[in-house]
């Protein structure tokens, strides 16, 4: 059964465009590595400028592989250049009880 994951980032000033081109390429190498599932994963855009993605990951094995494949830490490298990796909790919109966000 697989492992539902919900990451997300928040870009440096000036970095979003660039941000969100790096996270749009997390779903493709994932695939081909054969790291997630086929459910489609989703992005989001959080009224303080946040981007959720959720996905989900194969096994917990596919994700400690994540952690261990050089294609994924170089664009996770890439990423933490543009942005930082948030807290859902720190989303404004995650303190109501119905959680509504703009879809990319």
């Amino acid at each position: 059964m697989g492992i539902i994951a919900i990451a997300c980032y928040r870009a440096h000033p000036g970095n979003d465009r660039k941000l969100l081109s790096a996270v749009r390429k997390n779903t493709p190498l994932f695939y081909s590595l054969g790291l997630i599932t086929k459910c489609p994963p989703i992005l989001m855009n959080s009224e303080v400028g946040t981007i959720p993605e959720i996905f989900e990951w194969k096994s917990s094995a596919a994700k400690v592989k994540a952690h261990k494949t050089p294609e994924v830490m170089t664009l996770w490298n890439l990423m933490t250049e543009l942005g930082e990796n948030m807290k859902l909790s720190s989303i404004p919109e995650t303190k109501e009880v119905f959680v509504n966000f703009k879809a990319i």
